[in-house]
Order: C-alpha cells, then sequence, then structure tokens
C-alpha cells in the first residue's frame, strides 16, 4: 500500500490532519520570520 491509498482509505480525518499540520507550520513560520524580524541585526 502506497501513501496514496493510505490517505485514501483513512479519508477525510487524514485530510483534516494534514491540514491542520499544514497550518501549524506556517503560523510557526510566521512567527520565526517576526521574530527575526523585530531583533536588531
Amino acid at each position: 500500500m502506497n501513501a496514496l491509498e493510505a490517505l485514501w482509505e483513512l479519508g477525510p480525518r487524514s485530510l483534516l490532519s494534514l491540514y491542520h499540520v499544514e497550518v501549524f507550520a506556517v503560523a510557526v513560520t510566521l512567527v520565526v520570520y517576526f521574530c527575526i524580524i523585530s531583533s536588531p541585526d
């Protein structure tokens, strides 16, 4: 079973969790970005 078949079997729950992981990653990236911007260089 490859990853695509696994996702297909798990269905919406896996897509939802992937969505949450992606949103979390974007949030962390923004926080790090703003910390770098606001810190004196």
